[in-house]
């Protein structure tokens, strides 16, 4: 009985070392998850620092190209209003030119006119 006995001892002295070592081995790779996941959470959280900087940034671009764009939305209308009123005046300016060289023309005819009678 007693070798019985000392026989289920030692057997259950290794079994519970096996366990203990299974334990530890866990224990050990259980440890490295969770540092490796906190150091993906570290990552993660620069990355997303980064990521909301860079956004802010893109929305300040936003912003200044909308302003921008308003500036030169309002700068064309001017541009094409001044158009319009250079192309006004030129029509003017050539409806006078026409004039003036019908007159030109004419006073022309009637000074050929007058020369040819005075002969």
């Amino acid at each position: 009985m007693k070798e019985a006995f000392e026989s289920n001892l030692s057997a259950s002295q290794k079994e519970e070392l096996a366990n203990q070592r299974a334990y530890e081995d866990l224990k050990a790779a259980t440890e490295a998850e969770i540092a490796a996941g906190q150091q993906q959470l570290e990552t993660k959280t620069g990355e997303l620092a980064d990521t909301d900087e860079k956004n802010a940034q893109a929305n300040v671009d936003v912003e200044d190209t909308k302003a921008s764009l308003s500036a030169d939305e309002q700068f064309l209308m001017r541009l094409r209003a001044q158009d319009e009123e250079f192309l006004m005046l030129m029509k003017a300016k050539d409806e006078e030119f026409l004039m003036l060289m019908k007159a030109a023309k004419e006073a022309e005819i009637s000074l050929q006119g007058s020369s040819s009678s005075s002969r």
